[in-house]
């Protein structure tokens, strides 16, 4: 679906119900989801050149399902009755619920914004494969100065944790942080 040479190749800004089937987002930039997106068992999304949700739009999985591409998260997904599995980078300040799984890197907070985030992950399930890579940022040791994954239910990190101090921050020995909840 799209235009993989317009900038604005794929924006949409109603339902796409991907179902069980593959749908390919051709876009020149990111494509930008809709309001909401659902994707059924055995569904795959794959944004060519990424993928963005933004603030106030939902992604919600059924069943076992991927998306493919670097995923921007701003807005809330959830996958419920199987795992949503994420094959490519994650990043941004969205919430996460039910079953979801990391095969390559994720971090939380906006790259271009505040790198900085609070994620909900709403008493879910946080996989992280032995591939992957967690990364947090840290440029305080008070809460809202570093990354947190907080209301997860179940977290396996079987892959890399990158601790990235920044804003000058250097921690003192001893110091501690409430990184998971």
């Amino acid at each position: 679906l799209g235009d993989a040479n317009k900038a604005d190749g794929y924006a949409f800004g109603g339902t796409l119900n991907v179902g069980d089937a593959r749908v390919i987002l051709l876009d020149k930039g990111t494509a930008a989801l809709g309001a909401k997106t659902t994707i059924a068992e055995g569904g795959v999304l794959v944004g060519v050149n990424g993928i963005s949700l933004a603030a106030g739009q939902r992604l919600d999985a059924t069943g076992a399902a991927s998306i493919v591409g670097e995923f921007t998260n701003r807005g809330a997904v959830s996958g419920s009755g199987g795992t949503l599995t994420f094959r490519d980078d994650v990043s941004g300040a969205g919430s996460f619920a039910g079953t979801i799984a990391f095969h390559a890197g994720y971090n939380p907070g906006d790259a271009g914004g505040n790198p900085i985030a609070a994620i909900d992950f709403g008493g879910g399930t946080a996989l992280f494969d032995l591939n992957s890579y967690l990364t947090l940022d840290l440029n305080g040791n008070t809460p809202g100065s570093y990354d947190q994954l907080g209301n997860v239910g179940q977290l396996q990190v079987d892959g890399t944790l990158r601790l990235v101090f920044g804003g000058g921050f250097i921690p003192q020995p001893g110091t501690t942080f409430q990184l998971f909840g």
